[in-house]
Formats: C-alpha cells, sequence, structure tokens
C-alpha cells in the first residue's frame, strides 16, 4: 500500500476550539450511569452507541425499540450478538477531548482510541463508524484489514471510508502513531454525506477534518 505522508500531513490543521473542554473517554460495564458517546444513528435517525464484547470486538447498541441493550458486532461469521459488554461513555477530565475524524483504508490520525486486542497476534482494535450508503446509516465498528467493520441485518459489513474516534485523554489507550491516508484520500467527501452531517449534526464540534499530533494532559 502506497503512503503519501505529505499529502497526510498538509491537511492536518490546528484546531484549538473545542479541544479544551472536559471530555475524556472511558470503558465501564453495561448499566453503569454515564453519559453515553454517540457513534452512529441508523436508517429510523436512532443513535447508536459503542460497546465492546468479551471477545473484545466492538460493536454497535441502542437503549430503546427492538434489540436495545444487546451489542450487535460483525463478524465473519454474520452479526453476533452479546448481552454482556462494555460501553464506551464519556468522563470529566480536565483539557481532553474527543473527536471523531475521517479514515481510509487502514488510515488513522494520532491518539486513535485503543479498544483491546483483535487476536492473539496483538492486532489494535481501533474505534471507527462507517457510511451505509444504501440507507444513510452510520454504523460504528472496529478497524480490520483496511476497512471499517459492522454489524447489519444479520451480517458482517466492511467500509473503506469511514469516521476514526480520537482522544487526548491520558488515561486511556491510544495509539502514539498516526497512520497516513492513500494518496488522493479526500476527507471531505466523507464528512459531505448526508449521513455522516447529520451524525455530526447532532453535537457541536462531534466531527472534525482532521486532528493534530495531540499532546496528552498532563
Amino acid at each position: 500500500m502506497r503512503l503519501a505522508g505529505s499529502t497526510f500531513a498538509g491537511i492536518l490543521f490546528c484546531l484549538a476550539s473545542g479541544l479544551a473542554s472536559a471530555e475524556g473517554v472511558d470503558w465501564v460495564v453495561k448499566g453503569t450511569d454515564a453519559a453515553l458517546i454517540p457513534a452512529g444513528r441508523d436508517a429510523a435517525g436512532v443513535t447508536l452507541h459503542l460497546c465492546r464484547a468479551p471477545t473484545m470486538l466492538l460493536g454497535k447498541f441502542w437503549t430503546s425499540g427492538a434489540g436495545a441493550g444487546q451489542c450487535h458486532v460483525g463478524t465473519p461469521a454474520g452479526e453476533q450478538v452479546y448481552g454482556d459488554f462494555d460501553m464506551l461513555v464519556e468522563a470529566s477530565k480536565p483539557d481532553v477531548a474527543y473527536k471523531w475524524v475521517p479514515g481510509h483504508a487502514t488510515s488513522y490520525p494520532q491518539h486513535s482510541v485503543v479498544a483491546g486486542l483483535l487476536d492473539a497476534s496483538g492486532g489494535r482494535s481501533l474505534v471507527c463508524a462507517a457510511l451505509n450508503a444504501a440507507d444513510n446509516s452510520v454504523h460504528p465498528g472496529y478497524i480490520s484489514d483496511e476497512n471499517c467493520v459492522y454489524a447489519l441485518n444479520g451480517r458482517q459489513v466492511v467500509a473503506e471510508n469511514y469516521l476514526v474516534l480520537a482522544s487526548n485523554d491520558p488515561e486511556e489507550a491510544t495509539t502514539q502513531e498516526a497512520q497516513p491516508a492513500l494518496e488522493g484520500f479526500d476527507p471531505r467527501a466523507i464528512l459531505g454525506a448526508a449521513a455522516i452531517t447529520a451524525f455530526c449534526g447532532t453535537r457541536e464540534g462531534l466531527c472534525a477534518p482532521a486532528l493534530p499530533a495531540l499532546q496528552a494532559a498532563n
């Protein structure tokens, strides 16, 4: 895979506004009273949240309606559903913030949130959310084999273009390096999609075109 580091570096810019908030991230057990991080929207506009199954794979859950309170994970064997899981939530901490940032073909910004290991070989599970153009929905999942992997309608779906969750929270595991995007990648193409725009619009400053190399708060 040919990378273009200079292209990636060229789109990074300092996002001073919004990064001095007090929104860190934390994994807590299902049912814990905490503010859930928005991670997607289904075709009906229901907000989806990020869950981590006992297998350490990432999926989605919602809080009301059919299938609520279960973690839906996309795997090669299809959509797997778990009753017990961890939830990704906001944690009030000084001078930290999280953002959803466009990614493509295994690219990710520095300080991408690491949820765990994909397998015994040490592959990391990074948090992502991808657009499903067929129904204008956005689904959270994990990056694997150059794609964002998520569950939908009983099967595993993979997407080459996606959002990646990044945070400068020093108490959470994040990537210390950035993986440059492929040459020609335009993050505006992702952010301009109607479903992504609707998702990002649910909260001011939720998404960003790119992130600088954030320094963790001391």
